[in-house]
């Protein structure tokens, strides 16, 4: 199972660039994991509205 979480984290660091938003004192992953989740999801919903690219929407998230 923390095999499989911290793969998850990867992946979803690689697509959006983000790297502290789990590291906290009191982490919960199943939290974080949707906190990135839906952060990755307000970038495609953004793309699709305005037809800008990925990587010029981090702006939205961060």
């Amino acid at each position: 199972m923390r095999w499989e979480i911290e793969r998850t984290f990867s992946i979803l660091k690689e697509i959006l660039e983000m790297e502290y938003i789990w590291y906290v004192k009191h982490r919960n992953y199943d939290v974080s994991i949707g906190e990135i989740i839906v952060a990755y999801n307000c970038i495609v919903m953004a793309n699709k509205i305005t037809g800008i690219s990925g990587r010029k929407i981090m702006y939205i998230v961060i």
